[in-house]
């Protein structure tokens, strides 16, 4: 009867501790790979209840004429974008994805806006600027990520 008394007595915070143990911690969860369901998505307000945009950082930048163009990065999404400042209207920011002819590109209204997102994942893609003057012919572009 003793014997079984003290099995109980360590058993159960054993049991408690081993629940704990394999729980997810913040590491765990903080990952969420979009896969292609993110392209074409808005990087400020896809997927809801925590944007890419929120862990975002700028990989590369390219500056020409008063424009600067940024690849940003998502590590939690593994998506990419292209963001521009100091745009004017009908610039065009084309994203090309390693192993594909052009993928996606945007021209813009307004002087400080972004593109869409791209899934990033297992692939390397650039962002590249061309002026609303320049009839397709492209400026300059960030490096690939």
């Amino acid at each position: 009867m003793l014997k079984r008394r003290l099995m109980a007595m360590f058993a159960v915070p054993l049991m408690v501790l081993g629940a704990v143990a394999v729980l997810p911690g913040p590491a765990a969860a903080a990952k969420w790979y979009c896969n292609p369901r993110c392209d074409g998505k808005d990087p400020s307000i896809y997927p809801p209840g925590g944007p890419c945009a929120d862990d975002g950082e700028t990989i590369y930048t390219f500056t020409y004429y008063g424009r600067t163009l940024q690849l940003r990065y998502s590590p939690n999404c593994e998506t990419v974008w292209g963001r521009l400042y100091g745009g004017t209207p009908h610039d065009k920011v084309v994203l090309y994805r390693e192993g594909a002819s052009s993928v996606q590109y945007e021209y813009f209204k307004g002087r400080d806006e972004w593109t869409a997102m791209l899934d990033d994942h297992g692939v390397e893609t650039k962002a590249c600027l061309q002026p609303e003057w320049s009839s397709n012919v492209q400026w300059g572009c960030t490096g690939e990520f």
